[in-house]
């Protein structure tokens, strides 16, 4: 490549780099800006952290590793709020919008928020981890990896939430469709051949095999692709809504 060419392609690669470091700046601005996410993110840590230390006092013979891990099952109630309110954010008063005009390109704008959002998921459910392990003890190895383990299944669930909140553009509907389908249903069909299958189910299942306690189940590649195939299908309608039809 040529000196010339090499230098006219400079500027327009920097100029592409600040442009998206302005919608990601933007976008996690706006997000943090909404007072109930910030509000659910408080709440989120402050339950695993209440939850384990219920736990901990109540039980002292269960394992730390289990006594994190049922908080964070509890924790998961607070991170379903949290990625419903942040996904449904940007229909409410006619964000989306304002967005688009920020941004135009729509394909930009999810690519920004989707980056945002599971930075933010990780955050939030990585301290809530935190939290959970210095209540529970002083923190071992094997703990802080529970810890991590539990974190990324929190933000998993979250970024599915968010792509459910996302496509109904409805913070009632998508909370009781994220509520019925991670937490209700898999207690009702949990005898039920198939049931496996749920995201949460698959969630907590890699995580069981992450940690070396459970031999059963689907096989974790399997596991793993249907995990990733519900968070790709949630998000894929959402976009194709976005793209294709009505912004309201």
């Amino acid at each position: 490549m040529s000196p010339r060419h090499g230098q006219a392609a400079t500027p327009g690669a920097r100029t592409l780099a600040k442009s998206w470091h302005h919608s990601l700046r933007a976008e996690a601005m706006k997000l943090y800006s909404l007072p109930p996410v910030r509000l659910a993110a408080f709440a989120t840590v402050a339950l695993e952290g209440v939850v384990a230390k219920a736990l901990a006092g109540g039980d002292s013979s269960m394992p730390h590793s289990q006594l994190l891990r049922s908080a964070t099952a509890y924790a998961l109630i607070g991170m379903i709020v949290l990625a419903v309110l942040a996904g449904a954010s940007e229909f409410s008063a006619h964000q989306v919008e304002r967005s688009l005009l920020a941004v135009p390109s729509r394909s930009r704008l999810l690519a920004t928020k989707i980056a945002v959002l599971g930075g933010s998921f990780f955050a939030v459910a990585f301290l809530a981890g935190c939290v959970g392990v210095l209540v529970v003890s002083s923190g071992g190895t094997g703990l802080w990896r529970t810890g991590l383990a539990c974190a990324l299944f929190l933000t998993t669930m979250a970024l599915f939430c968010a792509g459910v909140a996302f496509l109904l553009r409805n913070v009632v509907a998508a909370l009781a469709a994220c509520v019925v389908g991670l937490l209700v249903l898999p207690l009702v069909a949990r005898s039920l051949p198939g049931s496996e299958w749920l995201p949460s189910e698959l969630g907590q299942h890699l995580v069981d095999l992450a940690l070396h306690t459970s031999h059963t189940g689907p096989h974790p590649l399997a596991a793993a692709a249907a995990l990733v195939a519900w968070l790709i299908t949630a998000w894929a309608l959402a976009i194709a809504r976005l793209m294709h039809g009505v912004l309201r």
